[in-house]
């Protein structure tokens, strides 16, 4: 029975944290961005609930760059495990 009144919006995460910061409402955002913008705000975890997204980390397979490759290895060592991901290519 709830019916949201929407006055604002945006799809930037920070300035959606901004804007519950402020006090002008709540949002639904990834659970990794409470490890991000800790802006006196409160997350709630929703797990147990209809839905679903995906996030993927994209590059050129021929791409020899350490750089790319030493944030690959962040990714997999750092926030793959946050979501327990065993999937990961």
């Amino acid at each position: 029975g709830f019916h949201p009144k929407v006055v604002q919006e945006t799809q930037e995460l920070p300035t959606v944290i901004s804007l519950v910061s402020a006090g002008m409402g709540v949002a639904l955002v990834p659970a990794s961005i409470q490890y991000v913008l800790k802006n006196k705000v409160v997350y709630r975890d929703i797990r147990n609930n209809p839905f679903t997204t995906t996030t993927a980390l994209a590059w050129k397979s021929d791409n020899l760059s350490p750089t790319v490759h030493a944030f690959i290895d962040l990714m997999k060592k750092s926030v793959i495990p946050l979501f327990n991901q065993d999937d990961w290519k």
